[in-house]
């Protein structure tokens, strides 16, 4: 088993574009541990309308984010959550439109 801990931040950030929706579990866990120092490049991914558009695997990159975001729930991710909020509803990513305000609990 990979010791995500051991990434720097660029690196972890990126397996949001190359795990499809197989994310390790242990991957989250270490963003979230991380907390405040990824809330920039997770709201940048989230914030770019081109993300949204994407073909797998790369359409889960702001997926994965919402959630990270939401699990990491502090102020500054509210802006990027509502952003996300618009675009899953736009461009129909299943997934989040339902449960849109399950991120803000």
């Amino acid at each position: 088993m990979m010791d995500y801990a051991t990434l720097d931040n660029d690196t972890l950030v990126n397996l949001l574009f190359t795990e499809d929706d197989r994310l390790p579990r242990q991957a989250v866990d270490e963003l979230v541990r991380r907390g405040e120092r990824m809330i920039e490049p997770l709201s940048n991914i989230v914030l770019e309308k081109e993300r949204w558009t994407k073909d797998r695997p790369e359409i889960w990159a702001p997926i994965h984010a919402v959630y990270i975001l939401g699990a990491i729930g502090t102020q500054e991710v509210i802006a990027p959550l509502m952003a996300a909020i618009k675009w899953s509803d736009k461009y129909n990513i299943d997934c989040l439109l339902y449960p849109k305000l399950a991120v803000f609990l």
